[in-house]
C-alpha cells in the first residue's frame, strides 16, 4: 500500500503475493467428520464440516515466506510505482512482535527512524496492525 498527496484519488501501485511453494507452511485444517459426526449433523439439519484450527507447524518455514513475501511484494510495488525505497518518507509494517518487525525492515533496508512502532502500546493486534498503524500515522503528519 502506497499512500501519497495527489490531485485525484487513484492507486499509484498493488500487488498481492502468494507462492504456492509455502502452502504446507500455513498449516492444514484437518477434518473431524467422521461416520458418525456426519449423520448426527445431518439429524439435526446442520450440513458443515467440522474443522480444527489452522496449525503452524513449521515457524521457519513461515518466517522465510513471510520475509520474501515482504521483499517481493516491497520491489514490485516499487517497479509499478517508478519510486525507489528512498523515494518514501514512512514505511509501515505489520508488527506481530518486535523481532518480526525488526527482520521485516532489515530484508527491506529501512531504517527504524523510518517507520512507526505501536506493538508496545497495544499489542500484537493482529489484522488490526495496519489500521493502527495509518491511525497513529494520520497524528504525526508526513514525519515518523
Amino acid at each position: 500500500l502506497l499512500l501519497a498527496p495527489a490531485e485525484a484519488p487513484h492507486f499509484l501501485a498493488s500487488y498481492s503475493y502468494t507462492n504456492p511453494a509455502y502452502f504446507q507452511a500455513a498449516g492444514t485444517r484437518r477434518m473431524l467428520m467422521n461416520q458418525q459426526v456426519s449423520e448426527l449433523l445431518y439429524e439435526k439439519g446442520e450440513h458443515g464440516l467440522l474443522y480444527d484450527l489452522y496449525q503452524m507447524e513449521n515457524w521457519k518455514d513461515s518466517l522465510d515466506f513471510y520475509l520474501e513475501a515482504a521483499r517481493v511484494t516491497a520491489q514490485r510495488l516499487l517497479e509499478e510505482s517508478g519510486l525507489k525505497m528512498a523515494d518514501l518518507d514512512l514505511v509501515l509494517v505489520t508488527e506481530n512482535n518486535q523481532r518480526l518487525r525488526d527482520q521485516t525492515l532489515d530484508v527491506l533496508g529501512i531504517p527504524p527512524e523510518k517507520s512507526l512502532s505501536v506493538i508496545a502500546e497495544y499489542g500484537n493486534t493482529m489484522t488490526a496492525m495496519l489500521q493502527v498503524l495509518l491511525e497513529e500515522m494520520s497524528g504525526k503528519g508526513d514525519k515518523p
